[in-house]
């Protein structure tokens, strides 16, 4: 690996080997469990990276944003799950880019009467009479952000609804269990994971439905028992990231992405970076979790391309274009020098990245 002498700092570098590997890993893991991998794009928000997602066996991808949709879909994506709560012109504005597109399965989530009623109106207004669209209900596991309550009565007047459109297959339930985020370690994740499987199954008995589909990085990298899911729409295992690192559930090898620094000034407490918040982001972790001290740390590139992981320097502020690593008796840091910063939550570094460097190994 060399040092990218020729790319001006800061950059986003992703190691292309280990990214293949942390896609190959959990394409595995679906593959030996018998249930489909539908990736979480926000992640990378890449075309290539979605491509080598979809040539390893991922049945389709999800996103957040009905603009990222449209994007995969122009370019051929024929199965999308827009995870969010939809208001009617964006759902109207995602039906004529499917048809536009010819794309043939796009996806809904609704967590609430409104909702229905917008994708009910939306469907009415713009789709091909033809056209079927599998919808899910999303079901709030424990992080509290969106989705039914597993008793809230409203549940079934939401089913009720639904499935008085013509042009909707109700698909099944559908979480997010980014509170494991918040967990101590791997143990405390499998329980949330299991936790999760077990509120979405216990509606069967409720509801009439086949699919149960479930995502989080923690989540799918610690489950054991896969029983009753169908269906699992991770993100963040194709970077990684400090925060896995620090919950016991992946190894600093095993990050593919990470941003590469100079050091630009030196005074008595810290030495000064040219990455920051614009490029690390403010984020300490994914729904005020915690990834470390810090908001990342670093490594000499000499250091990090030697795996020498002795001298770990921490990222300890941040202002919009400058990062504040914490001055310590091991660290002999230059002006000049090059550093490697693993970040607390690749996903938004990426998300502000407009370009990465790709390391080929």
């Amino acid at each position: 690996m060399n040092a990218n002498r020729d790319v001006e700092t800061p950059f986003v570098s992703v190691i292309h080997s280990k990214l293949l590997n942390n896609i190959t890993k959990m394409q595995d893991q679906a593959n030996r469990h018998g249930v489909e991998l539908r990736p979480h794009i926000k992640t990378h928000k890449s075309l290539r990276i979605a491509t080598m997602q979809m040539s390893q066996g991922a049945t389709g991808i999800t996103t957040a944003k009905p603009s990222e949709a449209i994007i995969f879909m122009e370019k051929g994506f024929q199965s999308i799950t827009v995870a969010y709560p939809l208001l009617q012109k964006k759902i109207q504005i995602l039906i004529e880019a499917q048809r536009r597109c010819k794309m043939t399965d796009l996806r809904f989530v609704v967590d609430s009467l409104e909702g229905v009623k917008s994708l009910h109106n939306a469907i009415t207004t713009s789709a091909s009479q033809d056209q079927k669209y599998r919808v899910y209900i999303e079901i709030d596991v424990g992080l509290g952000r969106v989705g039914v309550l597993p008793n809230d009565p409203i549940l079934h007047a939401i089913h009720s609804e639904l499935i008085l459109h013509p042009q909707i297959i109700f698909e099944g339930v559908f979480s997010h269990a980014g509170h494991a985020y918040a967990a101590k370690n791997q143990d405390e994740i499998r329980e949330i994971a299991n936790s999760e499987k077990e509120i979405l199954l216990s509606l069967k008995s409720r509801l009439n439905f086949n699919s149960v589909s479930v995502g989080s990085t923690p989540t799918e990298l610690s489950r054991v028992d896969y029983h009753g899911i169908t269906e699992m729409r991770p993100g963040n295992y194709v970077f990684l990231d400090r925060t896995q690192v620090s919950k016991g559930i992946a190894t600093l090898d095993d990050v593919s992405l990470f941003v590469v620094s100079s050091v630009v000034s030196i005074n008595s407490n810290h030495y000064i970076i040219d990455a920051g918040s614009k490029v690390l982001s403010s984020d300490m972790a994914p729904h005020s979790g915690q990834g470390g001290d810090g908001y990342a740390e670093a490594y000499l590139w000499e250091s990090w391309n030697k795996k020498d992981l002795s001298k770990k320097a921490i990222v300890a502020k941040v202002s919009e274009e400058h990062g504040w690593v914490r001055r310590e008796s091991h660290l002999d840091w230059k002006i000049g020098d090059r550093v490697c910063i693993v970040p607390n939550h690749s996903c938004v570094v990426a998300n502000l990245a407009m370009e990465y460097v790709v390391v080929m190994e």
